[in-house]
């Protein structure tokens, strides 16, 4: 008798089991169903129509042409000697100035190098005494001096000699690139100049590009009047 009981309870105690664990196991489904659908009716906006592409023969393509003309001109030539900064571990090499003495050569205007030239086209480094010393010797015999990018500061003697320079009515050319890391404002500041890293957009008026922009407003200058 206790054996014909025991096979009804076990078939109602698997039976008990198997809805138990079905109920565990269809909960998380129905969860993870409904979040499905509230996430696809709350951010799905149906399906993407793509534009209609335009038919274009070749010939019917324009692109923009540059403003940009070959400026040509038959300068003054003349002699004098042209000393472009090296020791202040500046961030240039020889072969990006290329048009600039191309330009100073065509004028007979020598160029000197004040630095030692490295093996990968920058220059190495110098002490802050032997720069003085070298800068001395170098103003002596200019007529401008060209300091591009550097990453050394100007020490108070050194911004001392260049102003004694440009005040005897020798010539000064900064250049600076905001990309890279510089030390020009210790020497620019001396002449009330500051450079700024950053650069000027103008989305409505420019060359092929927005950074390419037009600058036609100066102030009467020397250097400006030509």
């Amino acid at each position: 008798m206790l054996v014909l009981l025991s096979n009804p309870l076990r078939a109602m105690g698997r039976f008990a089991f198997g809805s138990t664990l079905r109920r565990v196991l269809t909960i998380p489904v129905l969860f993870a169903a409904v979040y499905f659908l509230a996430a696809l009716f709350t951010f799905y906006r149906g399906t993407y129509d793509a534009p209609i592409t335009p038919d274009l023969k070749f010939e019917e393509i324009s692109t923009d042409v540059s403003a940009h003309t070959i400026f040509t001109e038959e300068p003054e030539v003349r002699t004098g000697l042209s000393v472009i900064d090296g020791a202040h571990d500046n961030d240039f090499t020889t072969a990006e100035l290329v048009s600039l003495l191309a330009g100073l050569a065509n004028r007979g205007i020598s160029v000197d190098l004040m630095g030692v030239p490295t093996g990968f086209g920058g220059f190495r480094r110098t002490t802050s005494s032997d720069r003085l010393v070298m800068l001395e010797s170098k103003l002596r015999q200019a007529g401008s001096l060209i300091v591009v990018a550097p990453r050394e500061p100007y020490s108070k003697e050194e911004r001392g000699l260049v102003r004694r320079f440009v005040d005897k009515g020798g010539r000064l050319l900064l250049i600076g690139d905001p990309t890279r890391g510089q030390q020009i404002n210790t020497l620019a500041e001396e002449f009330g100049l500051t450079f700024q890293p950053g650069f000027l957009y103008n989305q409505v008026d420019f060359d092929l590009n927005h950074r390419n922009i037009f600058v036609r407003d100066f102030f009467s200058d020397p250097v400006t009047e030509g």
